[in-house]
């Protein structure tokens, strides 16, 4: 999610995704928690309204990003 009024960053840590506002107040605006161990991987689409996560877990989560919901969870057995 990139634009030059409003930018937002996503960082992961441990369990958790944080999606970070850039300016303004830089301050966490949403938090993504779902995965059981930590997180490798995150890609956004083009337009940013969804990503993927991967994580050492072994799935890979597929994110809407505005409600934080949880589209599709696949169980990934090797990597």
């Amino acid at each position: 999610m990139s634009n030059k009024k409003g930018e937002k960053r996503l960082y992961y840590a441990i369990f958790q995704i944080k999606l970070w506002e850039v300016y303004g107040k830089h301050q966490a605006v949403r938090t993504y928690a779902g995965h059981k161990m930590p997180v490798r991987e995150v890609q956004f689409n083009n337009d940013g309204t969804e990503f993927l996560s991967a994580s050492f877990d072994r799935y890979i989560k597929l994110w809407d990003t505005e409600t934080g919901q949880v589209g599709i969870s696949l169980r990934i057995y090797q990597f």
